[in-house]
């Protein structure tokens, strides 16, 4: 039975102003002020440790906040606490959330809800996988699109001195053996650029059979 309180929950924030949330979530206790290590919400501290997916903190820790009160840390409502806040931290639709943004899971779930939990945290990070490479095949497109054009440009720059009247045979021999230069590199670029489209449209595909078939969505 999850530990009754004598309101609905609200976050640690309610009952510990900012600057002490901070202490204790970041720096784990040396701020904290003496008369507020007596009123500290043990139950809250771990509903909010649980549903941030955090691992437990060591009571050690927080001893050493109230070390000159004496206040002894209360291990067991701390520990109720967070396996409430573990129980809708670890739901799959959470963890799809997590794994759609990239963020890291440090293995907080308990043992029955972890399976679940981690099958949606890795389809939401396939998705976010195959939208990062996406994004890397655009930008490759775009470069190799602008170097098309810029060799474009350069060859018919030649072209035109080519067949200029005033060309004299030394220069169009040597205007004739970079075009012949710049059109196979040409070539070569138009084919990267035939294959990243390829690529494009298979890992969009790709995307939208993850999205279609996702639960999360």
């Amino acid at each position: 039975m999850p530990e009754t309180v004598a309101t609905p929950y609200q976050p640690m924030s309610k009952y510990l102003p900012l600057s002490i949330l901070i202490a204790v979530s970041l720096q784990g206790c040396a701020t904290l002020f003496q008369d507020e290590c007596e009123t500290l919400d043990w139950y809250g501290i771990g509903y909010e440790d649980g549903l941030q997916g955090q691992l437990p903190r060591s009571v050690a820790e927080y001893h050493q906040a109230c070390a000159e009160r004496d206040v002894t840390p209360e291990l067991a409502r701390y520990t109720r606490g967070r396996d409430q806040g573990l129980k809708q931290f670890c739901r799959p639709d959470n963890g799809f959330r997590l794994g759609l943004r990239g963020a890291h899971y440090n293995g907080a779930c308990l043992a029955g809800a972890e399976q679940e939990f981690l099958s949606a945290y890795e389809q939401g990070k396939e998705i976010l996988a195959a939208e990062v490479q996406i994004r890397r095949l655009d930008e490759i497109l775009r470069v190799n699109t602008s170097e098309l054009n810029n060799l474009t440009a350069s060859m018919q720059r030649k072209e035109v001195e080519i067949i200029a009247h005033d060309t004299n045979p030394k220069r169009r021999a040597l205007l004739l053996l970079e075009m012949h230069d710049l059109q196979e590199t040409v070539t070569m670029v138009e084919n990267e650029i035939v294959g990243i489209e390829t690529a494009l449209e298979e890992e969009g595909r790709h995307l939208q059979h993850l999205r279609e078939n996702n639960p999360y969505r």
